[in-house]
């Protein structure tokens, strides 16, 4: 066996190319990998891994939220989504979705601002200075905003694919943010650091 990596070490294993340098190397991260039915939180100081919660809420209650309070199937909530992710012109026609999660959105970010609150006990010189989102969930733009904007952090969407060489493909778009692939692309790289070392 190479190496056995879980969740949060592989998320912080993924971009751990991004804090070579010195002054990257004490950043302090915040990564929000939303899942279907879960989130897991982690913040890293660099490429040291110093937290990891998985919150037990993903996109799938989001939309099951929205859904009962339209009054809708959480398929057709979905699907709204889905559309806002590949064209943004359907952005205004999907406000009604995002306020009727709002609520639920809320909840999540009160929990990762407690989580925060905890760590900010733990290292209360080391602030989080951003957020970056993570998992499928992440390619929908208006919903990691508005977890953002709860959060009060300046975010961005994770780009995994960037840290590794990689030809081009029908089935991928590499020009575009790959945010779901940061497990996996973490896992692979952490064991070619651990053949490395």
């Amino acid at each position: 066996m190479l190496a056995l990596n879980v969740e949060p070490c592989a998320i912080v294993q993924c971009f751990a190319g991004q804090f070579r340098r010195g002054e990257d190397s004490q950043r302090v991260t915040l990564f929000l990998d939303m899942g279907h039915a879960c989130t897991q939180v982690v913040i890293s100081h660099g490429a040291k891994l110093v937290f990891a919660r998985n919150l037990m809420v993903g996109v799938h209650q989001l939309e099951e939220a929205a859904a009962a309070a339209l009054d809708v199937a959480p398929a057709q909530v979905a699907a709204i989504r889905r559309q806002v992710e590949v064209d943004d012109q359907s952005a205004g026609d999907s406000a009604g979705v995002y306020d009727a999660m709002a609520e639920s959105l809320r909840d999540v970010g009160e929990e990762i601002l407690k989580y925060l609150r905890y760590y900010d006990s733990v290292f209360p010189a080391r602030p989080v200075e951003r957020v970056i989102f993570l998992g499928g969930p992440a390619q929908d733009r208006k919903l990691c905003q508005r977890m953002a904007q709860q959060l009060g952090l300046p975010a961005q969407l994770g780009d995994p694919l960037a840290q590794v060489k990689s030809s081009a493909s029908k089935e991928l778009d590499c020009r575009e943010p790959q945010p779901a692939w940061a497990v996996a692309i973490g896992l692979s790289l952490g064991a070619e650091r651990a053949r490395a070392a």
